[in-house]
């Protein structure tokens, strides 16, 4: 197994300014500024968009044309479906069209990356409480009605996220799912511990890939807690309990320290980095008593990843739907190294939870106005009425960057006796070596699709720095080129 973390920074050091154009507005937070502008407000005021999800880097090229776009849902009010707001032309803010691809309410949504191979991303949802289901979406070859499959039907299937072997999700039964994409068989377990957020990662390094849950209480009683649940390969076999005093909700796993170890970050009543000793786990508390996030029995947070700051390391951003008085809307926690954070608000007031449930709520990050794999990471959310998008675009001078320094956990051989396939890092690109004609499928991060083919001999790619997903014969490799 080699572990791989590489930060991307380019350090572009003359990179130009940019300022905001009428009608957005300026925000400095921290050693950031940031162009705030409402980007697309949907053509029902009634709608309750949802971006729920516990993936990161969210803000994807969905059909394949260099410019970046914000898949969604409508969900039980206004028009139920899933959309993607497909950007047409690139700048501050972008020209954005709204394109419906699924009739079913989208609450959790996450990428597939291309399934099908034909250029454009597929997608997971969840329906929730609508038509208790959870679905795949493949697309027909075009930005159209994408085909809708069910993968499982139960009680308000909740937060979805996907690996490159399949798909984690949580239902109000409080189980953990995983759905094989190989077997096309979902393994469950049940202990009323998981009923909302969910991430994934191989947290005891024996090379099965584990998953973590979050629990808010919620309208089913569920007990609130964090737990990490173990996989051997064929099932759930128990879990760790992080924490079972305070309501969580979105949550992503990550090495936030670079020692090879994925962690844990945890939103909810409080932010929380739960760091991954091995044998053991540390919290670290972020929030101040100052900005807070939540409110109630209902947290209504979510969390994202991002180096904001280009800096080389993994920054976290944070979103709430019902901030409390006085609490921050958007805010991001700037990564000290040593484990040490920052805490900077971004956007105050604008959302409310006193109309009727459910709220609008989620938070995608990316490079939203960049048609290249490298440049500022931006943030967009539903901001003051429940159908109205908002881009927080990253404008901070001289720096530019991949948006995370991405983690791989790689296996790879030098075609030893009995091996006939390696794919291996090289300097700017990979290097796929096949003893026998293999088909071959390299992805970006986000899923789009830069290569497809026969590969047979040696075949070098020459490759940006970045994360990269290789499939080869049933065998998928996560890549990180420097």
């Amino acid at each position: 197994m080699l572990k791989v973390l590489v930060g991307l920074t380019l350090g572009l050091s003359g990179l130009y300014a940019q300022t905001c154009p009428s009608g957005c507005s300026t925000i400095t937070s921290g050693s950031l500024t940031f162009c705030k502008c409402n980007i697309y407000t949907t053509s029902e005021p009634s709608d309750r968009v949802q971006m729920v999800t516990d993936q990161y880097i969210t803000i994807v090229d969905v059909d394949g044309d260099g410019l970046k776009d914000i898949p969604f849902g409508v969900f039980y009010y206004g028009r139920n479906g899933t959309y993607v707001l497909r950007q047409t032309s690139a700048g501050i803010p972008g020209t954005f069209v709204e394109v419906q691809i699924s009739d079913t309410p989208g609450y959790g949504i996450a990428s597939l990356g291309d399934r099908n191979g034909d250029g454009l991303v597929d997608f997971v949802i969840s329906t929730h409480g609508v038509l208790h289901k959870v679905y795949t979406l493949m697309s027909p070859g075009s930005l159209g009605p994408y085909t809708v499959t069910p993968i499982y039907t139960g009680s308000h299937p909740n937060s979805v996220t996907v690996s490159p072997t399949g798909i984690y999700f949580t239902d109000y039964d409080g189980s953990i799912n995983y759905y094989d994409f190989s077997t096309a068989t979902i393994t469950r377990r049940d202990d009323d511990l998981c009923g909302d957020g969910v991430a994934f990662g191989d947290f005891n390094d024996d090379g099965y890939t584990d998953a973590v849950c979050s629990n808010y209480g919620g309208v089913f009683s569920l007990p609130v807690g964090l737990h990490v649940y173990w996989y051997n390969g064929s099932g759930f076999t128990g879990y760790t309990t992080l924490d079972n005093a305070r309501k969580w909700q979105g949550i992503v796993a990550y090495d936030m320290d670079g020692d090879g170890r994925k962690d844990v970050i945890g939103t909810g009543e409080d932010v929380s980095v739960f760091y991954n000793d091995g044998s053991s786990w540390t919290e670290v508390r972020l929030n101040s008593t100052t900005v807070s996030v939540g409110v109630g029995s209902l947290p209504l947070v979510r969390v994202n990843l991002a180096d904001l700051d280009c800096d080389e390391d993994p920054d976290i951003v944070v979103a709430t739907a019902c901030p409390p008085s006085g609490g921050a809307t958007l805010m991001w926690y700037e990564n000290l190294g040593g484990r040490a954070w920052e805490e900077h608000p971004i956007d105050f007031g604008g959302n409310s939870c006193s109309s009727d449930y459910p709220y609008p709520y989620g938070v995608r990050v990316g490079l939203l106005d960049e048609t290249t794999d490298t440049g500022r990471a931006d943030i967009v959310i539903v901001y003051g009425a429940s159908n109205s998008i908002y881009a927080y675009y990253n404008v901070t001078p001289s720096i530019s960057c991949s948006p995370l320094a991405y983690e791989g956990d790689l296996t790879v051989s030098e075609l030893d006796d009995g091996e006939w396939l390696a794919v291996v890092p090289v300097p700017k690109g990979i290097r796929i070596t096949a003893r026998r004609a293999s088909k071959v499928a390299v992805f970006r991060a986000d899923g789009s699709s830069l290569f497809q083919g026969t590969v047979e001999g040696t075949e070098y790619l020459r490759l940006p720095p970045g994360a990269y997903f290789v499939r080869a014969e049933g065998r998928t490799y996560r890549v990180v080129v420097r």
